[in-house]
């Protein structure tokens, strides 16, 4: 299978969508970024500013400023939006006066405290447009002041980069060349590129002043720098800004949009730079070349246009759609990723565990990300491996206690949910959590009790509220209780702490769902399962269901001699049985009871080819196989993959979900070698597989007639 499209951090800039004098404010703006799918914000501190300034009760500016930011944040992450820069700290580099330098380093780090309150950790600087009497051009000035705000950067945790932006009118750093070459001066890892592709082509290859709108000889002097461009590294690319640029027609100075005391590329930049494909930029060519690099970072429009001072009603919402279309056509033309629009309120969304896309000891959980980002998966289950092998990779990283909520473990716990927020998605749960409950042994117990705390300060940081307990599977029976008592009891402790948890931290509810394994030693069917729920008795205590787990308990037989891996010997008899099952789930559990639906089939195979499951009379060993384990960590299927020996009627166990009125996601859980194999088809493969075959198995469940 051919690589998949490159997935992209899509997204716009806050005053892009409008501007604070048409009164159109940060947080409306935030609503109408989350409706349209435009995930990713540079929050621009012009709308921090203003939106400040209609907040009642502050004597100090900076602190009505920190509520404006503080309101941002949870607008944003209740919207899951991302905060990924903030902009643009203007008029800083090689002051002259170096009394006023002193007072932006006061400035900045104000702006640093606010990166802090929005969740930021990036803020951009454009290379200042200052007069020459102001903003002197010697290099080592310019190297030091920027070396100044790095180190400052660096010394907060986690730490702040700097996009530096080269635009086409600064006064002394204009090309992209020459603020790389700034950079490599400046010798901090916290330092790159904020690169614009109106800056880029407004002063090599198209002009305002022009009849035609086109600089002699530019489309060679662009070319050249692109190629340029190609060979530098990703990771010297902190930030892309994308817009068009208007056709001027009268030129400047005759146009109505000349500003007789800016220089011409500014005016251009303040009234004609539309969103892509609007103007008459060649905005693939230079996009084609910045992803070229490899580059798959922060990649948002900054448009500016009057009609963003407008206050008609309805022009956000009219501002973001146009973003919206805008990326389509672009990406389309660049064979990115399809642009995913977000999944309407009320239905499902479709998703995939992390665990589906191939082992975490061949492929990083980024790329596992971006590859079900670019095939439409909308929901994210992350399972447990897969992010602490990440975890263990994370410079200063505990290797020997990875659950240790430092400051270097919870950000990188915040970099993976803002990347698959970032990405369109969302995490729905973090998991599994084993063998924690109806244990016997108080030092067990305490251990276990330790090990679901230890779960909530992660969930915060990945932007998730749910996750896991699996029904006891160890056949060790003096080592735990199958007494209802005692097992509802711990499901019962363990919400309780996550809702003390969530209390304490003032964020949203902590839930804890309860999945049965097919193969659990007390409990392995769904009316037991939801028994211990009942039992327990709390709001946020939920029933997980795994298509797999209960129809390998209701309909399958692998070690059925006769070869047709089910219970009983007809099909029509088994498909009896099940949806009488699945009847009674409807009638007993209710939807929003259910906090996760995982979906998986099975392959039909041999039954000589598994290990005969211990009987239940011989006394347990470490060598102990239980019924259901092998098939099911190395044999099970993405839905409707009959053709691969899928078998099982997982649709109908979708479609008694349904029924429940159940409103959340349903994503995948697969377990098979194919996932252990090291090749570069691994990853684009099981990503498609999934989405294709969780998408057609919900379009069938929901044609399935009532059998409940």
């Amino acid at each position: 299978m051919p690589a998949l499209p490159q997935a992209v951090p899509f997204g716009i800039c806050t005053r892009s969508v409008g501007r604070s004098a048409g009164g159109h404010f940060i947080l409306d703006i935030l609503e109408e970024c989350a409706k349209a799918g435009l995930w990713t914000i540079e929050v621009a501190f012009e709308c921090l500013e203003n939106y400040a300034k209609t907040l009642q009760g502050f004597d100090d500016v900076q602190d009505a400023i920190r509520e404006a930011a503080r309101q941002t944040n949870e607008r944003a992450r209740s919207l899951n939006l991302v905060c990924v820069a903030l902009d643009a700290f203007e008029g800083y580099e090689g002051l002259i006066d170096r009394a006023r330098h002193d007072e932006k380093i006061k400035e900045f780090k104000f702006w640093i405290e606010l990166c802090g309150i929005l969740g930021i950790e990036q803020i951009q600087i454009p290379a200042t447009y200052d007069p020459l009497d102001v903003a002197s051009g010697d290099l080592d000035l310019i190297v030091a002041d920027l070396r100044e705000v790095s180190d400052i950067g660096l010394s907060v945790s986690p730490p702040i980069k700097i996009a530096y932006e080269p635009l086409g009118w600064s006064t002394h750093v204009k090309t992209w060349e020459l603020a790389l070459d700034i950079i490599h001066r400046v010798e901090r890892p916290n330092i790159g590129l904020c690169l614009d592709t109106f800056h880029i082509v407004s002063l090599l290859s198209h002009s305002p002043e022009t009849v035609d709108g086109l600089r002699e000889g530019g489309e060679a002097a662009l070319q050249a720098s692109l190629d340029r461009l190609r060979k530098i590294s990703a990771d010297e690319i902190f930030l892309y800004q994308i817009s068009d640029g208007t056709f001027f027609d009268p030129p400047i100075p005759k146009s109505k949009f000349t500003e007789p005391h800016l220089d011409p590329l500014f005016a251009w930049s303040m009234h004609g730079r539309p969103f892509p494909g609007e103007g008459y930029f060649p905005v693939a060519q230079v996009s084609e070349a910045i992803f070229a690099t490899g580059f798959r970072g922060i990649t948002v429009m900054e448009v500016f246009e009057d009609d963003a001072f407008d206050p008609r009603k309805g022009l956000l919402g009219e501002r973001t759609n146009r973003a919206v279309g805008s990326w389509i056509r672009l990406a389309k033309e660049l064979e990115l990723a399809p642009f995913h629009p977000p999944t309407p309120r009320g239905q499902n969304k479709l998703g995939t565990c992390t665990v589906n896309i191939g082992s975490y000891e061949h492929f990083s959980l980024e790329d596992k990300l971006y590859a079900c980002a670019a095939v439409g998966h909308q929901a994210i289950d992350l399972y447990e491996d897969d992010f602490l092998h990440y975890l263990s990779l994370q410079p200063g990283a505990n290797k020997e206690n990875l659950w240790e909520p430092n400051p270097i473990h919870l950000h990188a716990a915040k970099k993976i949910g803002d990347l698959v927020a970032s990405l369109g998605m969302e995490i729905i749960c973090f998991q599994p959590l084993i063998d924690v409950e109806g244990l016997v042994k108080q030092a067990d117990r305490d251990a276990a009790v330790q090990r679901v705390k230890d779960y909530f300060p992660y969930m915060r940081a990945l932007r998730t509220t749910v996750t896991y307990i699996t029904t006891n599977r160890s056949y060790d029976f003096t080592s735990h209780t199958d007494n209802m008592g005692v097992i509802s009891s711990d499901l019962a402790l363990f919400a309780d702490l996550a809702a003390e948890y969530s209390r304490a931290d003032g964020g949203p509810m902590l839930k804890v769902g309860y999945e049965h394994l097919s193969w659990g030693s007390h409990i392995n069917t769904f009316d037991k399962t939801w028994e211990a729920i009942r039992l327990a008795d709390r709001p946020n205590l939920g029933f997980v269901c795994d298509t797999f787990n209960f129809l390998a308990v209701e309909f399958a037989n692998p070690y059925n001699p006769a070869g047709h891996g089910r219970i009983h010997d007809t099909l029509e008899e088994s498909i009896k049985v099940v949806r009488q099952r699945l009847a009674k789930l409807v009638e007993l559990i209710p939807g929003d009871k259910i906090f996760v639906v995982q979906v998986a089939d099975a392959k039909l195979v041999d039954p000589k080819s598994l290990k005969p499951p211990t009987k239940a009379t011989e006394k347990w060993t470490p060598d102990h196989e239980p019924p259901h384990r092998q098939w099911s960590t190395s044999h099970r299927l993405f839905p409707n993959e009959e053709a691969l020996g899928g078998y099982m009627p997982v649709a109908d166990c979708l479609a008694a979900i349904l029924a429940t009125g159940y409103k959340g996601a349903f994503t995948l859980e697969i377990f098979n070698d194919s996932i252990h194999e090291n090749s570069p088809t691994v990853v684009p493969t099981h990503a498609k597989r999934s989405f294709n075959g969780v998408q057609a198995c919900v379009a069938e469940a929901r044609d399935i007639k009532p059998f409940w």
